[in-house]
């Protein structure tokens, strides 16, 4: 989502003092086994983008920190950060990939200032149970 867009006041900051995120992740329910983006920019080339996953029971919370993925999280996803500003996390979606998603600015950042979205993974198949008398 293009924050700028939506609200040009959230970018009508001196972009030489104030760094804020562009673009944040938007919720997704997808099938199990697609990829997906979530989506995260930034106006500062300089700052370092966090990838979170406060929610999830299955993988460590902390995803990103900035630089590289946590070896836990690796075997499903990666940050995209080929363009300047550009930090997208590109899930190849599992089971246990359904959860909270977080970016932020810095590893404190205020939670009101990260961009959070739900991603839901849905089975490929479904069962039907029929029952007889």
């Amino acid at each position: 989502m293009d924050l700028c867009f939506l609200n040009p006041v959230l970018c009508a900051f001196d972009i030489e003092t104030f760094s804020f995120l562009t673009t944040i992740p938007e919720n997704a329910a997808v099938i199990n086994g697609t990829t997906v983006v979530m989506k995260c920019r930034t106006n500062d080339t300089r700052e370092k983008i966090f990838w979170r996953a406060p929610t999830n029971e299955i993988l460590p919370k902390k995803i990103s920190n900035g630089e590289r993925i946590s070896r836990e999280w690796s075997r499903i996803c990666y940050v995209n950060n080929s363009l300047s500003g550009q930090h997208d996390l590109i899930i190849n979606t599992t089971m246990s990939a359904g959860t909270q998603y977080v970016c932020q600015e810095g590893p404190y950042a205020n939670s009101s200032l990260a961009g959070i979205a739900e991603l839901v993974v849905l089975g490929k198949y479904i069962i039907y149970i029929v029952i007889s008398r």
